[in-house]
């Protein structure tokens, strides 16, 4: 299930390579995106969604949902990153 999380903002200035940083998170979005592909391919499969039990295709839609949030995450911490 999706828990709500906390967010907490600590200032990193001088702290983080903000160089690096921006490639850790385009490299967790890439993989998310991966994530979100195959999640969507196995939800649009017909014979999936015949064959699996409903537990199964209600688990995947909330792991795409997951997915969103995430990446929504990511991207916001990236736009930040890249305004300084």
């Amino acid at each position: 299930s999706i828990v709500e999380e906390i967010e907490i903002f600590v200032p990193l200035k001088g702290l983080l390579d903000l160089s690096r940083e921006k490639i850790r998170l385009k490299r967790i979005l890439e993989e998310l995106k991966e994530e979100l592909a195959t999640t969507e391919r196995r939800l649009s499969n017909p014979e999936f969604l015949r064959k699996a039990p409903a537990e199964v295709i209600e688990k995947e839609k909330e792991e795409k949902r997951g997915i969103k949030i995430k990446m929504e995450r990511f991207k916001k911490r990236l736009e930040e990153i890249e305004q300084r």
